[in-house]
């Protein structure tokens, strides 16, 4: 036997008289979020010289002066470790506006 449920209580699949969007909104948006990150020379709503120097620092902890590992360490779970990770070799690889603008691609 099944469990007859109210028609008050059912959910329905899509609200009466809004049309699904066609197929081609997704790629239409999509492109508008990466041209919104590289049209600009600086992404909008980044603090970029901060995530900047973020950056140095992490690849600095291993490969610069002897301060910088006394005075920091990692921390392996920290929810920032993965992207940051992404983005210091990103920074090496081009600088950190390139690493920001790939993360920020990414994301969308």
């Amino acid at each position: 036997m099944g469990c007859v449920v109210p028609a008050w209580l059912q959910f329905p699949s899509e609200a009466p008289g809004d049309p699904q969007l066609p197929r081609w909104a997704f790629p239409v948006c999509a492109l508008l979020a990466l041209a919104a990150v590289w049209w600009h020379r600086y992404p909008v709503g980044v603090d970029l010289p901060q995530h900047a120097h973020l950056y140095k620092l992490w690849w600095q902890l291993r490969e610069g002066p002897i301060e910088y590992r006394l005075l920091y360490r990692y921390n392996f779970f920290t929810p920032y470790f993965v992207p940051f990770t992404l983005a210091v070799l990103l920074t090496k690889a081009g600088s950190a506006l390139f690493a920001v603008k790939c993360l920020l691609s990414l994301t969308a």
